[in-house]
């Protein structure tokens, strides 16, 4: 089954992972970090989805994590 994801411009594409990884290490999250993320990122999300719900799920789980690295990723959605 794939998963579609709306982006802010209202165009879909699939589900990628591997933007997501590739942004927590940007941030500083350590791999094994980003691969926890990941495969709880890969139980919530659903048909549909809009990238913002995913930014919020990705932000609150790293906050558990890896406090530093959830700073420099809100920073990231902030100049965006």
């Amino acid at each position: 089954m794939s998963i579609n994801v709306v982006k802010a411009d209202g165009h879909v594409e699939g589900f990628q992972p591997e933007k997501i990884t590739r942004t927590l290490l940007r941030a500083g999250a350590s791999r094994e970090v980003s691969e926890k993320i990941i495969k709880e990122i890969k139980t919530r999300v659903y048909d549909g989805i809009t990238t913002k719900k995913i930014l919020k799920l990705v932000k609150s789980l790293l906050r558990k994590e890896e406090a530093r690295a959830a700073m420099r990723y809100d920073l990231k959605g902030a100049m965006m």
